[in-house]
Formats: structure tokens, sequence, C-alpha cells
């Protein structure tokens, strides 16, 4: 079942968490980040006293003090550097009278500069490398380290200080950055009385100079009362770290603003919130690996889309207007990348001026600068109709076709349904679909497939949670859907606004659930669905269940899902007296795995497999996207071979495996072949290779010898 990582999220530090912002941050004029807020800052011949958002800090011979004044303790740490070096060859760092220029404190050292950028966030610390240590090995910093504040969490992303949640002080994770702008992750770890900063030897020794050692130490103020509609983006499938962005409404303001925070699975917060916005909300984002970017949409409250971006390491760009025209613009989705080849973003609103379903392209730089191409419209309401809340599957997958959805409400009966657009990654639409009745959809996919997830009347007139799948054929060009599956339906029980993300060989469905007719307690709830039927994969999991309200469900699942299954959850919880929380947690989906290990030939189409699990006696083995009505035989071996056709090469071993079939394509190239996995506990990690043969007419095929084409060979792991 989906298993929710409690342990590798330190809610102890508050991986999202509630607390009294200061006053301060009810008047940051027209700010697009927290760099642009100015810091107030005082000096004295021995000292220099700087403050931030929530913080103050002071500098003198002897270290660094960094005080939290407004926290419920006293939450306060002091530290200095104490030496430097590579491998074992260390140096010690004698003490350094502080130097302050404008926004920043510096401290000389004969191996380098120890810099102290003054943030409204927190302090952005650095060393700065102009020649390197002797040595050979990794790039070392170690400071001494005196606190009361216990260290609570620890990991290669963070660490995190603090007696609970609203007490904490956050070191963010370790950042190398070269002077060709070449980027590498490094370690931070600490014992509670000192802290170690490391960069990778490899990464060192070709480093262009000045290298910069780059941690951003914090609080971790980041949810406040009013603070609402998360969104998540995950970006590496090696790390599983992601970018929650949300809007608040902090107390004493009129104006919502946009905050970003940096997860990881491993180590929960990854650094201090930031605050990307003043005056937006209902931001989405997504992520881009071939630029090491994210980018986040939102309303800027006056009709107006606006886009901003930043690196994988939070250093924050500049905003640009994505709508900008007199027409009143809302509710903006981004879909992102999967591959490392591409560096676009589809953006897709709506425009309730004219009533349209409205899209564009908007192309990120290697400097993280967004370029809007001009706007698609996609659909335009009629007069007895009207449109709302599009929504786009998080990314393109590896082929480039991203899913839109999008409510169509009949001003007539009040009915409204649900419809579907498949796009390319450049909005050249490929076809539509009508999925029915429903509401509040929510979509992902793999470029291939895609499960859509919305609110449907059940039979007592009670909302339930269903499911869609959609398929696309290249061979037939066509777009095809599933019939609406009940992923959950109560009798009498309100289930409600759902999220879904696809995991490759299966999709994971969130919605609330309200405890009773007219209750304002909601509790959330998790379920693996197979991607292609939308059957239960796995059994339902409660998330959450308090006895005040969990809602506002977000789901990402980390690039790569396919051979991973992992993904972020993150919610908010609203106490009886109002007070917010924004919680997040790590998942696993334990659905088996599928990787491809050739590819295809001709028509051979392409072999899928969903929810590969002990005990699923609906187990299938698929074929998409083959040549139609083509007779194909599915091969099924323990191990692979290398059998090799003209350009086909069949690595399912037929020799000593079976041969199923042979089955009849249908008109859109797709097959499946019924395989139930007994409900045997020694099969659990057991791997078979899977791979269909399709003929084809005398002298078509592409393995001639044969007159047939080859799907691509998957390899499926059982979980």
């Amino acid at each position: 079942m989906p298993t929710s990582r409690h342990r590798s999220f330190s809610l102890a530090c508050g991986l999202v968490v509630a607390a009294t912002l200061s006053a301060q941050d009810g008047r940051l004029a027209g700010a697009l980040a927290p760099m642009a807020r100015a810091a107030t800052n005082e000096a004295t011949p021995a000292r220099v006293v700087v403050s931030g958002r929530g913080y103050t800090a002071t500098f003198a011979a002897d270290g660094v003090r960094f005080a939290r004044p407004l926290a419920t303790h006293a939450a306060a740490m002091r530290w200095r550097a104490t030496a430097v070096g590579r491998g074992a060859v260390m140096a010690e760092l004698p003490p350094r009278a502080p130097q302050q220029a404008p926004g920043r404190v510096r401290y000389e050292h004969a191996a380098g500069e120890e810099r102290y950028d003054v943030l409204a966030a927190g302090l952005e610390q650095s060393f700065v490398f102009t020649t390197l240590p002797p040595g050979d090995g990794d790039l070392v910093v170690r400071l001494a380290v005196a606190t009361e504040l216990p260290l609570q969490g620890a990991g290669p992303d963070g660490l995190c200080f603090g007696n609970d949640k609203s007490d904490a002080i956050v070191w963010g994770g370790v950042t190398g950055i070269a002077a060709d702008g070449q980027r590498a992750r490094g370690t931070i770890t600490s014992d509670g009385v000192s802290i170690e900063l490391r960069l990778p030897a490899a990464f060192v020794a070709r480093a262009a100079l000045p290298l910069v050692l780059d941690p951003l130490i914090g609080t971790n103020q980041l949810s406040s009362p009013f603070s609402s509609r998360p969104d998540l983006a995950t970006f590496s499938d090696t790390d599983g770290t992601g970018w929650l962005v949300y809007d608040k409404l902090p107390t004493g303001s009129g104006s919502r603003r946009v905050w970003a925070q940096r997860l990881t699975e491993t180590a929960g917060v990854g650094g201090p919130a930031f605050e990307v916005q003043f005056g937006c909300e209902k931001p989405a984002i997504c992520s881009i690996p071939a630029r090491g970017h994210f980018v986040v949409a939102y309303e800027t409250g006056t009709g107006d889309i606006v886009g901003q971006s930043w690196d994988a390491f939070g250093a924050i760009h500049a905003f640009t207007y994505l709508e900008s025209s007199t027409n009143n613009c809302v509710t903006p989705d981004l879909g992102g990348e999967l591959t490392a080849v591409d560096d676009d973003v589809l953006c897709v609103f709506h425009n309730t001026t004219i009533d349209a379903i409205q899209a564009q392209q908007v192309t990120v730089s290697a400097a993280g600068v967004l370029t809007p191409a001009s706007i698609v419209t996609l659909a335009t309401a009629g007069t007895f109709n009207s449109y709302s809340r599009p929504r786009i599957s998080k990314t393109g997958g590896q082929v480039g076709r991203y899913l839109i959805t999008y409510e169509n409400r009949n001003l007539l009966t009040s009915s409204t349904s649900i419809q579907a657009i498949l796009v390319t990654r450049n909005l050249t639409v490929l076809d539509t679909l009508s999925l029915g009745a429903g509401d509040n959809q929510d979509v992902d996919g793999n470029g291939n497939e895609w499960v859509v997830a919305f609110e449907r009347a059940g039979t007592a007139g009670d909302p339930d949670v269903v499911a869609v799948s959609l398929g696309w054929s290249t061979t037939s060009s066509t777009l095809t859907a599933s019939p609406a599956v009940a992923v959950t339906a109560l009798t009498n029980t309100d289930e409600m606004n759902p999220a879904v993300a696809w995991l490759g060989n299966s999709a994971i469905v969130g919605w609330e659930r309200r405890a009773g007719p007219g209750s304002s307690d909601t509790d959330l709830f998790v379920k693996t669905i197979d991607g292609f039927t939308c059957a239960g994969c796995e059994p339902t999991q409660l998330l959450a269940n308090t006895s005040y309200a969990e809602n506002q469900l977000a789901l990402a699942a980390a690039p790569g899902a396919g051979t991973s299954g992992r993904g972020l959850v993150a919610w908010r919880a609203t106490t009886s007296g109002g007070s917010d929380s924004l919680l997040a947690l790590g998942f696993v989906g334990d659905d088996g795995r599928g990787s491809s290990l050739v590819g295809a030939c001709g028509t051979g189409g392409r072999t899928a497999v969903g929810c590969a699990r002990v005990g699923n006696a609906n187990f299938q083995v698929r074929l998409r996207s083959a040549r139609p009505a083509a007779l194909a035989w599915l091969v099924l071996s323990p191990a692979t071979t290398q059998l090799g056709c003209g350009p086909c090469s069949l690595v399912a071993d037929p020799f000593i495996g079976f041969l199923a079939g042979p089955l009849t394509t249908d008109a859109g190239g797709a097959a499946a072949q019924l395989l139930a996995i007994p409900n045997s506990a020694s099969l659990g990690g057991a791997t078979f290779i899977a791979q269909w043969i399709v003929a084809a007419a005398v002298g078509t095929g592409a393995c001639t010898f044969l007159d047939t084409d080859f799907s691509n060979g998957l390899s499926v792991r059982i979980d």
C-alpha cells in the first residue's frame, strides 16, 4: 500500500508548520522575493548586528549569534568557522573581526572569505575560495556550535535545531557553485556541537575558481493563519526533492502572498521558506529538468497571470507577465517537462472575459528567464455554457503529450461535465473528449496514458470520487477513455476534491471525506489504482484523521516514478479555532516496477503493465499503439536473451519462457493478456521479461524473416 514516510519527514521541526509572523511581514510593498526586502543593519567597532523577518544576528570576532526573539522559548545559536581543508588535511581558522558591506557581513581568512548575505528569510552563508586548500579529498568547512536547541532533524539536505515547531532554526543544504556556473550538491552533518559542510572531491577538482560553498540559515516560519491552495512539484528522482508553493493572508494584512518551501523525503524541510510574490494567490508549480529550474504561475488579483522561476537550490529570478491584456484571466495550472531535452512549460488558464480555456507555451532559459509565446484559445463556451477550472497533466512524459481538462457548466440545467483536450508540447490539439458528468477534477499521466479523477453524484445524491483512464493511440491518432470507475463511493458520505499523480505502473488518488452531514470535520484518504482500468490496486489508506478539517490535498510523483513509485503529498489542516498548518509526507506506491530494455521496431507498439503486485488476480500485460487488427503474441520469460532480426531485437526468451496468444489488436492497436499473480509472498521481488510479437503482411514487417514487428521489451518486478 502507499507507504507514508513519517520518519523521513520530521514534523517535530515542522516540515510545514504554523507560526506567527512578525509585524514586518505585513509591509512588503511590491517586493518580488525575500532578497528584495530591506533588512536593518547596525554597526559598532567590535560587532555588527543585523535583523530580518523573525531573527536577529550578531557578528563578532568570536563568531556569529543567531536568535529568534519572537520564539516562545529561548531560540538562539552561536557558531564560528574553526577549520577548513581537503580530505584529511585540515587547517585551523583563527578568530577574525567582522567587516560590513551593504547587505553583507564577511570574515577574511587566509583560505578564503566567509560571507553572510543578509536576507529577510535568513542569512545566506557562503565560503568563497579563490585558491583551493592543500589536499585532494572533499572540500570541508567545520564550525563549532553552541546552542540549547536540540538537533531534531538531520540529513543531506538540511539540519533542524529546535524544541518544537515554533522555535526551530534551520540550516539548508550545501551547494557548490563554480565560477562557470557548474553546481553540485554537498552534504551538511552535525553532532549537536559542531557542523561540517562538505563538497565532493570530484566536483572540487574540476571546479573553475572562485568556488563558492553555500548553505542558507534561517527560521522555519512557513504557514500562518489563512494559508491555503498548496501545490507541489518534484524535481529529482534520486533524492525525492520537491517544492511546495501556497498562498496565505497574514494576520492584519489585506493581501495574499505566494510562498515556497523546498522539501525532501529524506530530511523534511530543505531550508527556510521564502516569499515569492506579494499581492498574488492561487499558485501552480512545475519543474524543467533541462534547465534545473522550477516555474510557478499565479494570479495577480487584477486579472493577469504572472510567471516566475527559481533553480533547484532556491535562487529566485525576475517575474514575467504571461497574460496581461485587458481580459480577466484566473486559475492558472502548469505542465512541466519530464525529459532533459526540452525547456518549455505549458500554462493553461481560464479567460473569464470571453469565457474560454486558453494556454501558452513558455520557454525557460538557462538563466531562468521566462519567454511566453502567443496565447492559444483551446475552447470557447457557447451561449448556454460556462467553462472553468482548467487542469493539465504535470508533465507530458517522454513524448510531450499533455492532457488538459476543464469543467463545462450547462446554464440551463446547472449540470456540470468534464471535458478533455489532448495537446502536444507545442499546443497542437490532437483530440478532444467528454468524460461525462462531474466537477472538481484533477489529471496526471505519462504522455501515453492518463487518469482523471473527479466528483460525481452517487446513487444517494452525495458526491463520490470516480476516475477515468484515457489512452492515446499513435496508430489511429485517437484518444479513448474507459468507463468511469468509483474510487470511493460510500452511501450518505461526502467524498470530494480529489487529487491524482501518475506513478508509472499505477496512479495514486487522494480525496477528502466529510465526517457526517453538515460536519466541518473532513479527513483525507489515498489509494493507488490501475492506470489502465482505474480498478483498485492497493487498499485505501487513511492519510490524516483529526477532529478538525484536513483538506486542499496536493500530490506529485517523482520524475521517473515508473521505477521508483515515490512522491510527495501535502495538505492543509485547520483547527476549530481557525489556525492553519500545511503538512506534507513522502509516499511509496508498492505497485511493481517496469523498465524498458529495448525499443520497438516497425509498428510493434508499446508493452505496458499496471499494478504488478502479489495477489492481483486482474493483472494484465498490455499492448498499445501497435498495428491495428493484427495477430499478436506475448512472450514471457524469467531472463533476457538477444535474438536479432533486422532492426528488431527480441529480449524476452521464448525458449525458457512461454508464448501466449494469438490475440487480435483492436482498431487502436491495443490488446491485453490476463496474467493473474498468485497471492504468494515468495513472488515479491520476482522479475520477468515481457514483449509482444505483432504479425504484419507478407514483406512489410520490420523483421522480414518472420514478417512481424516487435514491441519494446519490458522488465517487470512484482511487489
